[in-house]
């Protein structure tokens, strides 16, 4: 297991896509950041038209920006999506994966050296973008009036081991799709498809159950579905639960995410290491 796993980090840190991935995962925040503070400017200039308080609500904080900076939702997981598929199926499209199991290395373990060094790879680059993220932040949006308060950090860092938990489970299915693809254009489309399709699925099925709720009126109906967009869905699927963290903190139900995240490991790692187990490999 141990020299797979030295074989296995060997060749992340030999591909290039890797380093691409981490370098546009750190541009993408630092983008981000400048747009967002010239999204503060544009709102600051219009407080002839808009009332002070609700100008303070659509500011952008760095305080408000970092309980998600590491969250699977974001735009920069793509990057991560692309990363772990091409890391498994290249073993495919080059043929070393047989030659590694033609060694006699259990392929349980050749399974799990993969699957260890996919995380550290979308660790890796969540943390590039989160890294990214907090300098230029710090750079374009400054420190928040009034400091962060008591807790905060008890919170974000709360919220923080429960996404790396969300991320852990994300890679997994990612990586059981890899198994059951095997080639990197197919890989890649299935689970990008599924990152983006899913949640405007979840969103589609919501607005129909707000819309259709009669007891509320349509004002409460719209305030509704701007404070939790994708409902009670969110908890099922991987790609949205990462937003649902924080709610989940605050009304004490942080152990679903927890426990949905450990299933879709327990579920995604069966299922990916039973396929591989049972195919050959070509």
């Amino acid at each position: 297991m141990q020299n797979l796993l030295k074989s296995d980090f060997y060749k992340l840190f030999k591909m290039k896509s890797f380093y691409v991935c981490a370098i546009i995962a750190a541009a993408m925040a630092a983008i981000s950041m400048f747009l967002d503070s010239q999204l503060n400017n544009m709102m600051q200039s219009m407080t002839d038209t808009v009332s002070s308080a609700m100008m303070s609500t659509q500011i952008i904080t760095l305080k408000n920006i970092l309980p998600t900076i590491i969250s699977p939702t974001g735009d920069y997981f793509i990057l991560v999506i692309i990363g772990v598929c091409l890391f498994i199926t290249i073993e495919y499209n080059a043929g070393t994966l047989k030659n590694i199991a033609a060694r006699g290395f259990k392929r349980e373990y050749i399974f799990l050296s993969k699957i260890i060094v996919c995380v550290v790879e979308a660790f890796i680059i969540t943390l590039c973008f989160a890294v990214s993220c907090v300098i230029f932040g710090l750079i374009f949006l400054g420190t928040p009036a009034g400091g962060f308060g008591d807790g905060y950090f008890t919170e974000l860092f709360t919220i923080y081991g429960v996404d790396i938990l969300i991320l852990i489970g994300y890679v997994s299915l990612i990586a059981m799709v890899a198994y059951l693809i095997r080639t990197n254009g197919g890989t890649i489309a299935i689970t990008l498809c599924a990152h983006y399709l899913v949640p405007v699925i979840i969103t589609m099925f919501n607005v129909v159950t707000i819309m259709n709720d009669t007891s509320d009126s349509d004002l409460e109906k719209m305030m509704s579905y701007t404070s939790n967009q994708y409902g009670q869905a969110a908890y099922y699927w991987i790609g949205t639960l990462g937003g649902a963290v924080s709610e989940s903190y605050h009304n004490g139900t942080i152990y679903i995410p927890i426990l949905v995240a450990l299933a879709y490991i327990v579920v995604s790692c069966a299922i990916g290491m039973l396929v591989f187990k049972k195919r050959d490999i070509k």
